[in-house]
């Protein structure tokens, strides 16, 4: 396509070296540049719904995955006993954190709710502090952190329409012969690492107290 700019030509002609050694992105290819008929396969998260509802009781945290050209996405998870249920409050590109502080506070983020951020963005934590909020790094051990989001049962605000669509899509790797591995494809993850940044975080933390709103 002669029309096609080169900075898509370059991410094409990536995701088909990345074929080589990936299902996935072989199926991808088939779809995005072959325009045939490709499966995914390998769903990480297969219980979960959407909901209407918002919870009244349970302990609210906040999972943050910072970026500036792909989205920053913030998370609210409210955790009860064998449930989960996520409220997506920012999926946005371009922000800032000086943007991101000014946004939190216009969402009335309460400033005692742990916060749990990104860890490899130590200095964006900090100014979070600064400004109030009890922004933590996050445990980011990705198998485990996924491990503890499956141990309850997920709901998603049917409002949340980013957690939707990335849930939707998020699936386990596989190497040149099929096989299904341990970790899940980088793609289209932003509100899907903030919220394993949340619920694996604080079920490592001691027993906090169930926030009343």
């Amino acid at each position: 396509n002669e029309g096609c700019p080169p900075t898509i030509i370059e991410q094409l002609q990536y995701r088909q070296e990345q074929a080589k050694t990936s299902q996935y992105w072989k199926n991808w290819c088939k779809v995005y540049i072959d325009g045939e008929v490709g499966t995914l396969e390998g769903v990480v998260y297969s219980d979960w719904a959407i909901t209407n509802e918002r919870p009244t009781e349970g302990k609210v945290v906040y999972g943050l995955d910072f970026a500036f050209n792909v989205p920053t996405a913030l998370v609210k998870v409210t955790i009860l006993p064998k449930t989960i249920t996520v409220e997506q409050m920012i999926y946005q590109t371009g922000l800032t954190n000086g943007d991101l502080i000014i946004r939190m506070k216009g969402l009335g983020i309460p400033y005692r709710a742990p916060i749990y951020c990104d860890a490899a963005e130590p200095d964006r934590i900090e100014e979070l502090r600064r400004a109030g909020f009890n922004a933590k790094a996050a445990a980011k051990d990705v198998e485990l952190g996924i491990d503890s989001v499956k141990q309850k049962m997920v709901f998603i605000h049917s409002e949340s329409l980013d957690v939707i669509r990335e849930i939707r899509g998020y699936r386990y790797d596989t190497d040149n012969d099929g096989k299904v591995l341990e970790t899940p494809v980088k793609e289209n993850d932003h509100a899907l690492d903030a919220l394993r940044y949340a619920v694996f975080t604080d079920s490592k933390a001691p027993t906090g107290v169930y926030v009343i709103r």
